[in-house]
């Protein structure tokens, strides 16, 4: 029996995509409805987890295990979603090859778990009346609000 290599189980499922891509002549509805289409989608997502961990701990060594966690669980998301725009038809390298799903696959996840770290700063902005203040300060305010706030009910 002949063992693949993690390619070669990838280009077996970019094949089934690529076929099913040509028989629904490109109907992106028919073919998310197909089973066969989401098996190959489901594979080389579970072969290629590792490109996962590979991008948060390259890009993002200094986590805590909480954040480490939640980037790895963006960072599935955006593999799926690469797996699903995934054309080796499309992209061709240098030497006139298509590129590898792994070349597309660390590069689409990169791109979202940067989008979605921009994102999180920005929606953690502090109100305007915080802004200047030192930590202490901030600190005293609130507890003067939550005070504040027992005493009426």
């Amino acid at each position: 029996m002949v063992e693949l290599t993690l390619e070669g189980k990838n280009n077996i499922f970019t094949g089934i995509i690529r076929d099913l891509y040509v028989v629904y002549g490109g109907n992106k509805q028919k073919l998310n409805q197909d089973a066969t289409y989401r098996e190959a989608v489901d594979g080389i997502v579970n072969n290629n987890m590792g490109l996962v961990k590979f991008v948060v701990s390259k890009y993002f060594p200094n986590l805590s295990r909480t954040d480490e966690e939640e980037l790895t669980q963006e960072g599935r998301i955006a593999l799926w979603e690469a797996a699903k725009h995934y054309d080796p038809d499309v992209g061709i390298g240098k030497r006139g090859s298509p590129f590898k799903f792994s070349t597309f696959g660390v590069s689409y996840i990169l791109a979202k778990l940067l989008a979605n770290l921009h994102n999180y700063d920005r929606s953690i902005i502090p109100p305007v009346r915080f802004r200047g203040m030192s930590k202490d300060r901030i600190v005293e305010s609130m507890e003067n609000n939550l005070s504040d706030l027992n005493e009426d009910l």
